[in-house]
């Protein structure tokens, strides 16, 4: 999916690299906004029904986190992205591909025993992470 977005604002790339200065959000333009609320919840759900097709399924716990944690990390190479000069971004290329591995291992591991402390830090690092835009507290 990320792949496919990344060719798609290939031509628009400028444009994307001119609204990183909106990603305050409590701007409008935010891709975090509440304005913007729609448009992140119907990415975030094609995430989730991504991983709901995947070969590789996240423990149980993970799972409800997983499609907004997928979201925010497309949002980080976007970023990178929109402002990586080396030739063809080939760059941003390199970071796509060694941290997906990073995020299909852990998702494999996810599930092992030994691995549950883990698991309910993750979850309480996630959940202390997100923010909806929309609640007095931001």
């Amino acid at each position: 999916m990320i792949e496919v977005k990344l060719r798609y604002f290939a031509r628009d790339r400028a444009l994307l690299r001119a609204l990183t200065s909106h990603i305050d959000p409590a701007d409008p333009l935010s891709p975090f906004s509440l304005e913007t609320k729609a448009i992140r919840a119907r990415d975030i759900e094609m995430f989730g029904k991504a991983i709901g097709g995947a070969r590789q399924k996240t423990h149980p716990d993970l799972a409800g986190h997983m499609p907004g944690l997928l979201w925010l990390y497309q949002m980080g190479l976007i970023l990178y992205w929109t402002f990586d000069g080396s030739r063809g971004q080939h760059r941003t290329r390199i970071l796509f591909e060694k941290s997906l591995s990073v995020v299909v291992t852990l998702m494999r591991f996810s599930g092992f025993p030994p691995l549950k402390p883990a698991r309910r830090l993750i979850r309480e690092l996630l959940e202390a992470a997100s923010f909806d835009a929309s609640s007095p507290d931001g």
